[in-house]
């Protein structure tokens, strides 16, 4: 429904006062007398289970149809009698005013729409937006369209949960820095994060539900279990010597070690979250989704792209330290004049002559 309507002519009783009194009425009584014979007087009420009815007498409707019909409209009158409704006043067509709505100083048309029970706003938002564009519709000049109501609700909650997400990414950000003493490390770890947040996302279209605040909360909420597993696997490979100077076997045989842990968190906490993805009905499958998919995706990255990624950067680490060394060395070495790398006899030559 929308809140702006056409100026439309209403139905307009008038009363003659005369008339009203010489029935035994005012033009105060008429009001109530009319509401009784259109809508109905209440004559008490019927229980059905948990629900009570209103009973109401009114009028039949061969006296409510048409206007020509509302002139003999009975009315009760005095001593019991029916007076017809013509006998009291006249009936007339008048225009009506229509309202005009303003929402902050603007005039407004507000245009609203209910969803069906069990219907996510965001897939009903998402079919909405692709038929407006289908439809190509132009807006006079002076006119636009903004979409509010549960759209701008969900827009306002990602905004203040996005701003106080940062303040936490911040925070862990600090904590991993510390905790690896690493900045390129805790880099890896930011990479996962990032790349386990696009796999939650892969897993909300994978099942086909829309990305609403359910789907966000669900990939938020996944990035500190996806991270876990990239930290085990890079503190277990820096607490191996051989693994953390660059040995590839040695690498293997950690990650091999402690593919264990994670492949059964992995296992356990997408166990825990199918009841929701089969039977959680429409709100509860896009957050269960989003936590899987993500979860899934950050065992693969923690057992194959951060090992690789580690040693990499032991690989570039150890070139530049051998590279270094090298500098060192062949600055150690002092060049000899000119002359003597020339004439390699001449200094032995002076160190006799000096000599004798």
């Amino acid at each position: 429904n929308a809140t702006i309507s056409a100026s439309t002519p209403k139905l307009v009783f008038h009363p003659e006062e005369n008339a009203a009194a010489a029935a035994g009425m005012t033009t105060g009584d008429l009001p109530g007398r009319l509401n009784d014979a259109l809508i109905g007087a209440y004559a008490g009420s019927v229980q059905e289970g948990n629900t009570e009815l209103a009973v109401r007498v009114r009028s039949p409707n061969t006296h409510r149809d048409e206007v020509h019909e509302l002139q003999a409209l009975p009315l009760p009158g005095r001593d019991g009698g029916v007076i017809p409704l013509e006998q009291l006043g006249s009936w007339s067509l008048e225009p009506s005013v229509s309202g005009i709505q303003r929402y902050q100083g603007q005039r407004v048309s507000v245009v609203k729409a209910y969803l069906e029970p069990f219907v996510l706003p965001a897939g009903a938002m998402a079919e909405f937006r692709s038929r407006l564009e289908a439809a190509a519709l132009t807006l006079p000049a002076g006119v636009r369209l903004d979409i509010g109501g549960e759209e701008e609700e969900r827009s306002q909650s990602i905004g203040n949960l996005l701003s106080v997400f940062v303040i936490f990414v911040a925070a862990m950000a600090a904590v991993v820095i510390l905790s690896l003493n690493s900045f390129r490390q805790a880099g890896i770890i930011g990479l996962v994060a990032i790349l386990s947040f696009g796999l939650a996302l892969f897993g909300v279209r994978l099942f086909s539900w829309p990305f609403g605040f359910q789907a966000l909360i669900g990939a938020l909420g996944m990035v500190g279990l996806a991270i876990n597993g990239a930290i085990i696997v890079i503190s277990a490979l820096k607490a191996n010597p051989a693994a953390a100077a660059g040995d590839k076997d040695a690498a293997t045989d950690v990650v091999v070690d402690a593919s264990r842990h994670i492949i059964s968190t992995t296992v356990t906490t997408i166990g825990g979250f199918v009841p929701l993805i089969i039977f959680g009905g429409t709100f509860w499958p896009p957050l269960a989704t989003a936590i899987a998919g993500g979860v899934a995706g950050s065992a693969i990255i923690a057992l194959y792209t951060v090992p690789a990624l580690y040693m990499r950067l032991k690989r570039k680490h150890a070139a530049a330290q051998s590279a270094a060394e090298d500098h060192d060395l062949s600055a150690d070495v002092l060049p000899l004049p000119e002359a003597e790398r020339l004439d390699p006899l001449r200094g032995a030559r002076a160190q006799i002559s000096a000599t004798s």
